[in-house]
């Protein structure tokens, strides 16, 4: 019969036990990364609703600028002409 007598190898278990705190430290990494990401897009979607009430207010000035521009030219319209 032969027997093996299989001892640990420390170089091999050193580096099992590097990749998994390495592999601890890159779930971390990750789920850091995720975490600003999703901030992120929250933000954006904040910024995108200011976006679009900023462009509300635009079209609302436009429409009164446009009122006041007709009025005027009305105004002018009445006005006598210069002899």
């Amino acid at each position: 019969m032969i027997s093996i007598n299989l001892k640990p190898n420390q170089p091999t278990e050193d580096a099992v036990k590097r990749l998994m705190q390495l592999r601890v430290q890159v779930d971390k990494r990750f789920n850091s990364t995720d975490q600003q990401l999703a901030e992120v897009k929250q933000e954006v979607a904040g910024v995108k609703q200011e976006v679009a009430e900023v462009k509300q207010e635009v079209a609302g000035v436009k429409q009164e600028v446009a009122g006041v521009q007709t009025t005027l030219a009305q105004i002018l319209a009445r006005l006598p002409e210069k002899p």
